[in-house]
C-alpha cells in the first residue's frame, strides 16, 4: 500500500523507512517552483500587455481603414505591430522557461528502479552504522577498563609516594613517573557508549526515548540524517528526543523592532494533542489548520502590540532565537487565506479589494500585510 507524499515528492510506502529524496533535492525543486511562479506572474502582465496592444492595433486598423491608409496612422499601426511581435518574444520566451523548469523538476523525481536503488544504499550504510556501534560499545568497556587500571595506578602512585618519604630521596621532576598517566586519565572520553546510542538512533531516525511531534511552521528543517532529508511541512509528524523538542517548543522572542519591542518568534512544533485542538478549532470555522495556527499567533501578536502600546514591560524571556547552523532556505508555496481590511489592489490588472474581501497570500505576505494594518485573520 502506497500514499502520495508531497513532501518527499513520490509515492513511498507506508512502511518505508527512509527518505527517498535528499535535502538538496528537496531545495533545488523549491527553487524551481519558485522560478516558476515569479516567471508565470511575468507572463500573465506580459499576457494583459499583449490584449491591451491587441486592442490598440485593432483601432488603429480600423481607422486605417476608414481613411484608406492615412500615412501617420499607418505607420501607427505598423510600429505597434512591430511592439506586439517584440512582446510576443518575450511571451514565448517565458513559456520556454517554464518549460525547461518544469523539466528540471519532472528530473528530481526519482524513478521506481531509482527509489529502490537509493533504499539499498540506505540500508547498507545502516548496517554499517549498526556494527560500527557494536565497536563503540567495545571501545566504550574497553575506555572503562583503562580508566580503573590508570585509577588503581594512581593509588599505587599514592602509597609509593608514601613510602618512600622516609628516604628523602632527592628525586627530579615527575621522578615517580606519575605525570603520563595522569594525562592519559584526562584525555579518556567520557559516555562513548551514551553517546554512540544516541547518535546512532538519531541518525537512523529512531531518537532515544524520541516521542512524536507535529509540525507547527510552514516549514521545518532540521539536519539531515540517513532516515529522512529533514525538512518536514507543517502539519507532518516529526520524532524528537526532549532536548531537541524543547528548543522547538519554547515561545521565544526576537530582537526589538520599532513596531514591537521583543516581538514573539512561535514555536515550530506542537504535541499531538494540541494538533488535534487547532483541527477541531479549524473545522468549526471552516479554516484549514495552518490558518487557525495564523488566526492565533496573530491574535495574540497584536495583544503583545497593544499591551506594549499602554506601557507594559517587556516579556519574562527575551533571549533572541539563534538561526540554526543548518538553516534552509525553503519556499513551499503554501498561502493561506485572510480578510482584508483596508483597499488593496490584487495581481490582476484593475484588481481592487475592499474591507471584508478575502485573499490568499503566502504566510510571510501575509505578516507583512497584517503588520501594515492591511490584513486580518478570516
Amino acid at each position: 500500500m502506497a500514499q502520495a507524499n508531497e513532501l518527499h515528492g513520490t509515492e513511498t510506502p507506508l512502511d518505508a523507512a527512509y527518505s527517498t529524496r535528499s535535502r538538496a533535492s528537496l531545495v533545488r525543486e523549491a527553487q524551481l517552483r519558485a522560478e516558476i511562479q515569479r516567471i508565470k506572474a511575468m507572463k500573465a502582465a506580459e499576457e494583459r500587455t499583449l490584449e491591451r496592444l491587441g486592442a490598440d492595433a485593432k483601432r488603429l486598423q480600423d481607422a486605417d481603414i476608414s481613411t484608406a491608409g492615412a500615412s501617420i496612422i499607418h505607420e501607427n499601426l505598423i510600429q505597434k505591430r512591430i511592439e506586439i511581435g517584440a512582446h510576443r518574444e518575450t511571451l514565448a520566451g517565458y513559456e520556454e522557461a517554464t518549460r525547461e523548469r518544469e523539466q528540471a523538476v519532472a528530473k528530481l523525481y526519482p524513478s521506481v528502479a531509482e527509489i529502490e536503488l537509493r533504499a539499498e544504499v540506505q540500508r547498507k550504510a545502516a548496517a554499517i552504522v549498526c556494527a560500527r556501534a557494536e565497536i563503540d560499545s567495545k571501545i566504550d568497556a574497553a575506555v572503562r577498563q583503562l580508566r580503573q587500571l590508570v585509577a588503581d595506578r594512581a593509588q599505587q602512585t599514592a602509597a609509593l609516594t608514601e613510602a618512600v618519604k622516609p628516604l628523602e630521596l632527592a628525586l627530579p621532576s615527575d621522578g615517580l613517573d606519575s605525570e603520563r598517566f595522569e594525562a592519559l586519565a584526562g584525555s579518556l572520553p567520557e559516555d562513548v557508549g551514551a553517546r554512540s546510542d544516541y547518535w546512532v538512533g538519531h541518525f537512523l531516525g529512531k531518537p532515544k526515548g524520541g516521542k512524536p511531534y507535529v509540525v507547527r511552521c510552514e516549514h521545518l528543517a532540521v539536519a539531515e540524517t540517513l532516515a529522512h532529508n529533514g525538512i518536514y511541512k507543517f502539519g507532518e509528524v516529526i520524532v524528537l528526543a526532549d532536548g531537541e523538542a524543547q528548543e522547538l517548543l519554547a515561545n521565544d522572542y526576537a530582537a526589538p523592532t520599532q513596531r514591537a519591542p521583543w516581538p514573539r518568534l512561535w514555536p515550530r512544533i506542537m504535541t499531538p494533542e494540541a494538533f488535534e485542538r487547532v483541527k477541531t478549532v479549524a473545522e468549526q470555522r471552516k479554516l484549514a489548520p495552518i490558518e487557525t495556527v495564523f488566526a492565533e499567533d496573530l491574535a495574540q501578536d497584536r495583544a503583545d502590540h497593544d499591551f506594549y502600546k499602554r506601557g507594559g514591560g517587556p516579556p519574562a524571556r527575551k533571549r533572541q532565537r539563534a538561526a540554526p547552523e543548518n538553516a534552509v532556505r525553503f519556499e513551499t508555496g503554501l498561502r493561506i487565506k485572510v480578510k482584508v481590511t483596508g483597499n488593496i489592489s490584487g495581481p490582476e490588472l484593475g484588481e481592487f479589494h475592499s474591507p471584508g474581501d478575502l485573499m490568499e497570500f503566502t504566510i510571510a505576505d501575509a505578516w507583512n500585510m497584517a503588520d501594515e494594518g492591511a490584513i486580518t485573520a478570516p
